[in-house]
């Protein structure tokens, strides 16, 4: 039996992460803005994003 790739809410979706997300996740991280709520510090290059996938 497929596991679900996708859970969708009212306000939310959450999918399995996929390479494809990389840039999009890299962009949030590096965001001062959103860096506030992810709780890090440090910019992550996409290779760091990469290898933590």
């Amino acid at each position: 039996m497929d596991e679900p790739k996708m859970l969708v809410g009212k306000r939310v979706r959450l999918v399995v992460l996929e390479r494809e997300h990389l840039d999009d996740i890299v962009k949030s991280w590096n965001n001062p803005e959103m860096r506030i709520y992810l709780g890090g510090y440090i910019p992550n290059s996409r290779e760091q994003e990469e290898k933590w996938m």
